[in-house]
């Protein structure tokens, strides 16, 4: 049997010219010629795939449309021949994405969905950003206690109000009235929990940024932590979710040593609560993330005095020596 053909490439993909790389030659000591995918209308070789991949659907999933997770040049490329095809197509972006490539997406036709857990829906205006749809957990921040399973999704228009809503109905969802009532009661103490939180957070994150153990602090409001340009440019503040790199000497034990060492915070995944938590990562095989490896330590400010956390992990540093 052999295999089906290959669909054609549609004739949307320009006919891009393949010309020799000099450079390139000369470091390989091979004869390089190079496609120059940046001639596409976004700018990236991931339009090609998109493209090709969104021919190929069937009438029938085409009419269910297509989602897409990315911050980038996919995202766009997906947009763009989406909108061509008149695919239905909805973009998910993380809440870190550069507000530039948000408003190109959505210029191409794509509904550009964003999750605003971390600022808490209050730190991040997603719809002044260009975003459509934004979902929170507010298991998180607005519930604050740790003791509630519940999130939102809110939608910019009508006509996503409506859409989303039939599609709730057909699911079937419902959120328990327990839940309800916890989340409400939660929204009554989320500016001055935020508040304290901030705070607590931005001390200690600029404390363990001075101790010799830390190669570098993930916290979006310090300077040093990369993508704080776009922090800066687009948040009105900070909450308590951050998280620190260790210096490459340290081994897993040892970073495992640490996190087990703490007395006031708890490990847990979760976070945003009153409780303080820690809980270790290995990001060695994780594809698009820098290569912090075992090194890395995800913390979670609570409400417990600072001064006392401080001493916590003052006290777990110095058991890793």
């Amino acid at each position: 049997m052999t295999a089906p053909p290959r669909p054609p490439a549609p004739p949307a993909l320009p006919a891009l010219p393949l010309l020799p790389s000099p450079p390139l030659s000369a470091l390989t000591g091979a004869e390089i010629f190079v496609k120059y995918e940046n001639l596409q209308v976004t700018n990236s070789f991931k339009e090609r795939g998109a493209c090709v991949k969104l021919a190929a659907l069937s009438a029938e999933q085409r009419r269910r449309g297509v989602i897409a997770m990315s911050a980038g040049n996919h995202a766009q490329a997906v947009a763009y021949h989406a909108r061509r095809l008149a695919i239905p197509a909805t973009i998910v972006m993380p809440e870190t994405t550069p507000f530039v490539k948000i408003k190109a997406t959505e210029a191409l036709g794509a509904m550009v969905v964003l999750d605003n857990t971390w600022s808490a829906g209050v730190y991040f205006d997603a719809f002044a950003h260009g975003v459509d749809v934004t979902m929170q957990a507010l298991t998180k921040y607005v519930g604050g206690h740790s003791d509630l399973l519940l999130g939102s999704i809110t939608v910019r228009d009508k006509a996503a109000y409506k859409r989303l809503g039939s599609t709730h109905q057909l699911v079937g969802c419902a959120a328990s009235p327990d839940d309800c009532s916890l989340a409400l009661r939660g929204i009554k103490t989320l500016a001055v929990r935020l508040k304290a939180l901030e705070e607590a957070a931005l001390a200690l994150a600029r404390w363990l940024a001075q101790r010799p153990e830390i190669e570098l602090v993930l916290h979006p409001a310090l300077p040093s932590c990369p993508g704080h340009e776009f922090w800066k440019r687009d948040f009105i503040g900070s909450t308590g979710l951050f998280s620190i790199v260790f210096q490459r000497q340290f081994t897993k034990p040892q970073v495992l040593a640490f996190v087990d060492a703490l007395e006031l915070f708890e490990i847990g995944y979760s976070w945003a609560g009153v409780t303080s938590l820690a809980v270790a990562y290995d990001f060695h095989s994780t594809q698009s993330r820098p290569d912090y490896g075992h090194r890395i330590v995800r913390l979670n400010i609570g409400l417990e005095d600072v001064d006392d956390l401080k001493a916590d992990l003052a006290r777990a540093l110095e058991s890793m020596k």
